[in-house]
């Protein structure tokens, strides 16, 4: 697998050309201001979000990562939702500990989505479909939520 060709314009190639993938690592590139995880490649990254024997959920849940992924994960949400509707988001990422942290994303002004962060399916993944289907389910509620408050720009 293809390492990026620079942080700005990755190289996506095989099962990152998902456009929810895609976004969802330069987010997490821009996210990494400390570079950790500057020379891993975009299969990297992805793999590391997918629990396996090696990368369990408790050790997941403590790693750097962990933080930047969740940024990445529910910004691209709202990144997604603000396309769809042609409203403005406002998404914030509140981790303060397993009991307490939250996300919450405002579109136009109308709350669309609320998440617990610590609920697993939202921090880890069975699978790369999985990921992707948690992310389209997350973006499908948001909007239709949003339709029944604003008036979608066409």
């Amino acid at each position: 697998m293809p390492l990026i060709s620079s942080p700005e314009k990755p190289l996506y190639l095989g099962y990152t050309q998902h456009p929810f993938l895609q976004e969802l690592i330069v987010k997490i590139r821009s996210a990494d201001t400390d570079k950790v995880f500057y020379h891993w490649s975009d299969r990297s990254l992805i793999d590391s979000l997918i629990i396996t024997p090696q990368n369990s959920l408790r050790t997941f849940n403590f790693s750097p990562l962990y933080r930047v992924f969740l940024h990445a994960f529910y910004h691209t949400i709202g990144d997604a939702i603000a396309r769809a509707t042609g409203h403005p988001t406002e998404t914030f990422v509140h981790l303060k500990g397993k009991e307490l942290s939250s996300t919450v994303i405002f579109c136009g002004g109308v709350l669309v989505l609320h998440s617990w962060v610590w609920e697993s399916n939202y921090s880890r993944f069975q699978s790369l479909t999985h990921l992707i289907e948690t992310s389209e389910h997350q973006i499908g509620f948001a909007i239709a939520k949003a339709n029944r408050y604003l008036d979608f720009v066409e």
